[in-house]
């Protein structure tokens, strides 16, 4: 990545126009807009990220936003965190007595504080205390309770939770000309104005104070010259002059220090940076920079070198950046380090560097789930790799703590083949734990339908790329076996390769277990029409190894075939919770357990059969609501905790009846969106010969509080769709729509974003899909990062095993792949080709 230069020197700043005091009319205009709330508001919370000044890097490592906003908010967070350090060793100095200038009094009481502080916060504070002489004030504007408030929050803490409504800190922000109060002209502007606004003022203030050498107590004398500046500012921003001037050295009570043995160029640009948060890193100084803000223990300048450091790190430079972090001791540039090798390991491995990483690297590296490989043997291989280099020497030695690193249960039947005989083979004779590891590979894939309850780091696949995946539908009378994911980065909806479900179907059910997939019932073409249910149940796992398109097995079938029922997954199984079963309504529950790959109805039943309802699991518990039967539709809401044997319990009813419509849940908050409800009006359309309508009302049902209320409505119509949870929003995908004529297959996707209390159109399905199944699950990387290749891989599944109990025939259902391009399309004991 190209190093972006930075500029030096105070870059000018737009003049704060704050008015000291506020007009009682004006203030009593505010307070009709303002709510009378007395929570506490967050005014300085730490923000990570920082900046080589003009570019912006994220914490994490991760590409710069080019843009010019995105830079601009990098940038405002950067300064932020360098204040929040700056006033958190403020706030500990004052409370320790320590620099105080000035004391402050109020009501008979008072507090000490440090000038600069206040000077460069408040219009107030500069105007009062502009001569040096003043070493008290009588500030008689504010009581002294309230004034201590203040000057807490211009030391950027937090407001406590006292009887101060917004209000009057709002008033009283005004009343010092507090200059991160700028900007506030309502209550909605209050918490972000003082929670992004403080560092910019404050700095440019702590500078114009340096600038016109105004309250410096102290000069360093370096070799290119004298250095004033205040003993405050440069102990809150380094711990090496924090202790020269709070551990009892001589320095404490001298006004200068000769630190000519110190880069004297470099030392002024260090100060510079405390006092405006940005510095000069182009070139070989960020290294010089590192090396001094290291030795001056600068955490913030050190933060911003290493992100220098970060941000122009790539595969030619990175042993180099690696021998910096390890010489100076930076976790975050020895974690970007490894996870620039774990992102791009096909290469790496095949450098000279590869046998230059340490066993600590090495274990790093392994155990990422970022590592980029297209399967797992390519992570034997390397371990294999490495070790051998020295494989009479010291490096066996660590031979079973690399291999802990390798997922072998993510391993096809034929990598574990080919590693007992190839590479590893020698490592598994000289560690025979080693080959324990290996074997429970082998055993892991003998146990296929107990794998979901397998919950570690090795069985999970190398991936952090986690999305909403859509499984099926129907337009109208013809169901598909597509299946799409969603891109977030494009907002495009893609093919998930050449995956397709087992069989076409809709109205089927989908629930996930450790990210294994299970779909369950549903209609197909092969048995369609209205009185249609099956009983099938798939289950997918999104494994790309072998160059398979993840694996389908056929799990035990369910005791009824249902259809328009919910299935859910809580406490490591799937409850399938009422429908029809193609004759008639359900009541019934019954319950798919892993370990044993059986259905039972093990669980009470709901107290009357329904259909159509929606359902969302909730910390553990099952919630449905709606639905219908007889054609008559409800508004029940009723729940059920699988750890109790109390049954279903019914709760408040939602405010309108409906069937085929969408729940979700965010936070303690349950959503019932859309559906259709019995109509006899002007909105009236006919479905399967009985009359519906739209239904537009979105309901929020507290758990807390056990009630319904309503929230922003549909802006268009969906009704026997999908709905899902992802990244605090809520999606809804497709379904009909009854509100034209003839009603109508939809493509449309809307997001609900609960803290805005707001929908917005997404980009739409790829085609028009009713009564399809969604979920969030992580998909192998290589979804998460390119669009524009889609690999030729196969897909394989298993064959049926309904009702078979764990263990029979496991050794020929297992994974055995060696003659995988022979097998036929037919249910054998054998892995299927599709």
């Amino acid at each position: 990545m190209e190093h972006a230069e930075a500029t030096d020197g105070h870059a000018e700043q737009p003049t704060n126009q704050v008015t000291g005091n506020v007009e009682a009319s004006a203030l009593a205009q505010e307070d009709c807009q303002m709510d009378q709330s007395h929570d506490s508001i967050a005014c300085n919370q730490p923000i990570a990220g920082v900046t080589n000044h003009n570019k912006v890097m994220p914490a994490d490592g991760g590409k710069a936003d080019q843009s010019e906003g995105s830079d601009a908010g990098a940038l405002a967070a950067m300064l932020q965190a360098h204040a929040d350090l700056l006033l958190a060793n403020a706030y500990e100095l004052r409370e320790d007595g320590v620099m105080c200038d000035v004391v402050l009094s109020a009501d008979g009481q008072t507090l000490h504080a440090h000038k600069p502080i206040l000077i460069s916060s408040s219009l107030y504070f500069k105007e009062k205390l502009d001569s040096t002489e003043i070493k008290t004030l009588e500030v008689d504007i504010l009581p002294f309770e309230k004034l201590q408030v203040m000057v807490d929050l211009l030391y950027g803490r937090v407001l406590p939770n006292t009887n101060l409504s917004n209000s009057e800190v709002y008033k009283m922000i005004k009343n010092l000309g507090i200059l991160c109060g700028n900007g506030i002209t309502t209550r909605r502007d209050f918490g972000r104005c003082l929670q992004l606004h403080h560092a910019e003022p404050l700095l440019q203030g702590l500078s114009e104070l340096r600038d016109k050498e105004k309250y410096t107590d102290f000069t360093i004398n370096t070799d290119c010259g004298s250095i004033k500046v205040h003993k405050l500012v440069v102990a809150s921003c380094s711990d090496y002059f924090k202790a020269m001037f709070t551990s009892g050295m001589k320095e404490a009570t001298m006004d200068h220090i000769d630190l000519s043995g110190v880069n004297g160029e470099g030392l002024r640009s260090l100060i510079d940076f405390m006092y405006t948060g940005k510095m000069d890193l182009s070139g070989e100084k960020a290294l010089r920079q590192l090396e001094l803000a290291t030795y001056l223990q600068a955490v913030s300048a050190i933060d911003l070198c290493c992100n220098s450091f970060i941000q122009s790190l790539n595969l030619k430079n990175c042993m180099e950046m690696q021998q910096i972090a390890m010489e100076y001791c930076s976790p975050r540039l020895e974690a970007a380090f490894c996870d620039l090798i774990a992102r791009n390991f096909k290469a790496f491995t095949s450098s000279a560097d590869f046998h230059k990483l340490t066993v600590g690297q090495m274990e790093t590296i392994l155990s990422s789930s970022s590592l980029r490989v297209d399967h797992e043997g390519q992570v034997l291989f390397a371990a294999c790799k490495w070790l051998r280099y020295e494989y009479e020497g010291s490096r066996m030695q660590h031979a079973l703590r690399l291999m802990k690193r390798v997922r072998f249960p993510i391993m096809s039947n034929r990598q574990l083949m080919i590693a007992g005989e190839g590479p590893a083979r020698a490592i598994f004779d000289k560690v025979p734990d080693c080959f324990s590891l290996a074997e429970a590979g082998v055993k892991y894939n003998e146990e296929i339908s107990r794998q979901p309850l397998v919950r570690s780091q090795e069985t999970s696949i190398r991936s952090d790329f986690k999305t909403v995946v859509v499984f099926g539908g129907s337009q109208e009378s013809n169901q598909t076996a597509n299946v799409y994911y969603l891109y977030p980065p494009t907002k495009e909806w893609k093919r998930l390769g050449k995956v397709q479900l087992p069989q076409a179907v809709s109205y089927h059910s989908c629930a996930v277990i450790n990210n294994f997939v299970y779909i369950a019932g549903g209609e197909s073409n092969a048995v369609f029409g209205y009185h249609s249910a099956m009983s099938s149940v798939w289950r997918f796992m999104p494994n790309w190894q072998d160059g398979r398109h993840g694996r389908w097995y056929r799990a035990a079938d369910m005791r009824e075939n249902r259809t328009d029922f919910y299935l859910a997954a809580t406490n490591d199984r799937l409850y399938a919770v009422a429908g029809r079963n193609g004759n008639h309504e359900l009541s019934s529950v019954e319950v798919y357990d892993p370990e044993t790959n059986t259905w039972d109805f093990e669980v009470s039943q709901l107290e009357s059969p329904v259909y159509g309802h929606a359902g969302v699991v909730h910390d553990g518990v099952i919630y449905v609501c709606g639905g219908g039967f007889m054609n008559e539709y409800r508004a029940d809401l009723w729940c059920m905790n699988p750890h109790s044997t109390q049954g279903w319990s019914q709760k408040a009813s939602m405010r309108r009846p409906r069937a085929f419509h969408h729940m979700s849940a965010v936070g303690d908050c349950l959503y019932a969106m859309g559906g259709y409800q019995n109509s006899t009006g002007e909105d009236i359309a006919f479905y399967m010969h009985f009359a519906v309508a739209d239904v537009f009302d979105v309901e929020c049902y507290n758990i807390r509080t056990g009630q319904w209320t309503s929230v922003q409505s549909l802006v268009a119509p969906q009704t026997g769709g999908a709905s899902i949870t992802y990244n605090g929003e809520i999606y809804l995908l497709g379904g009909w729509s009854f509100s034209v004529e003839p009603y109508c297959t939809l493509s449309d996707v809307h997001t609900y974003n609960p803290t805005r209390n707001s929908w917005q159109r997404f980009t739409q399905l790829p085609e028009k899909l009713g009564g399809s199944g969604c979920c969030v699950i992580t998909l192998p990387q290589s979804f998460g990062r390119c669009m524009c290749e889609e690999e030729e891989e196969e897909c394989y599944i298993h064959p049926p095993t309904n009702h078979r109990q764990a263990g029979d025939d496991d050794d020929d259902d297992s994974n055995d792949d060696d003659d995988e391009e022979e097998d036929n399309v037919e249910e054998t004991d054998q892995e299927v080709l599709v």
